[in-house]
């Protein structure tokens, strides 16, 4: 007897299969009938689950951010400068995961065509900002210091030089002196 899939193991599936084509291919190669094909589902049963391409990708953002949401919500002592810290170390652990990254350029280059993956991460980076600004003394240096945790995010996402192991250690460690000086 075959074992039939759940409903949330078919949109796993779908979802896996969607990022690996944006790893593999890009966001110009992504439709609905190769994610059916790397899935290994009608095009049918694909539908079912995610009616248009732009429900498909916001799921798949949901699901590559989520881990990120999860740990700033769940970092220990949220307190003070500790937003930050943990802000930093969410988006240095991000960064270091290349398939994630990979995947996330990808999700950008796809947001050209669906506006509402930036709206997500825009609503996304209000609240975090929030956070930020409420956790330090000084909101203007803590909006600096985020901007330049964003920069380094930015360099990897886009591949615009971003700096190697040990620069982008040094870097981390430089802007952790100033969260602690705040």
């Amino acid at each position: 007897m075959v074992k039939k899939r759940t409903g949330q193991q078919t949109k796993t599936l779908i979802l896996d299969a969607c990022g690996a084509i944006l790893r593999r291919d890009g966001a110009r190669c992504l439709t609905l009938d190769a994610v059916a094909l790397e899935a290994g589902l009608s095009k049918g049963g694909l539908l079912y689950h995610f009616p248009n391409k732009e429900t498909l990708l916001t799921a798949l953002f949901d699901q590559y951010m989520s881990p990120f949401d999860n740990y700033l919500a769940t970092a220990p002592n949220l307190a003070e400068a500790d937003y930050l810290i943990a802000y930093m170390d969410a988006t240095i652990e991000q960064i270091e995961d290349t398939e994630t990254i990979q995947l996330i350029a990808s999700l950008f280059a796809a947001g050209e065509e669906f506006p509402q993956l930036h709206a997500q991460m825009q609503d996304r980076y209000q609240s975090w900002q929030r956070g930020i600004a409420q956790g330090m003394t000084d909101p203007v240096s803590a909006t600096a210091i985020r901007m330049a945790i964003d920069g380094l995010w930015f360099a990897a996402v886009h591949n615009y030089a971003p700096p190697n192991a040990e620069m982008r250690t040094a870097i981390v460690k430089l802007l952790r002196t100033f969260i602690e000086r705040d």
